[in-house]
C-alpha cells in the first residue's frame, strides 16, 4: 500500500482513513514522500491520518468490518 498525498488524505472518507490506519506501514522518522509536488515526511502524514480518523471517532465495528483484515 503505497503512502497517500496529504490532498488524498484531507479528501478521504471514515472509511478509507481507517484503511489506511490499520495497513500503511509505520514509517521511518526521516522517511519521505512527495505529496502535491512538496517533499514531506511520512510521519507527518501518518499524523494527520491519525488525527483525521479520530475526528470521525475512530474505529467501530461497521468501520471495521467494511475494512476488514486483508489490506
Amino acid at each position: 500500500m503505497n503512502f497517500p498525498t496529504l490532498n488524498e488524505v484531507e479528501n478521504a472518507d471514515h472509511v478509507q482513513l481507517a484503511r489506511w490506519y490499520r495497513f500503511l506501514p509505520s514509517p521511518m522518522i526521516d522517511e519521505i514522500v512527495v505529496c502535491d509536488d512538496k517533499v514531506v515526511k511520512k510521519h507527518d502524514v501518518l499524523n494527520r491520518i491519525i488525527e483525521r480518523f479520530h475526528g470521525f471517532c475512530g474505529m467501530n465495528t461497521e468501520v471495521s468490518k467494511q475494512v476488514g483484515w486483508d489490506g
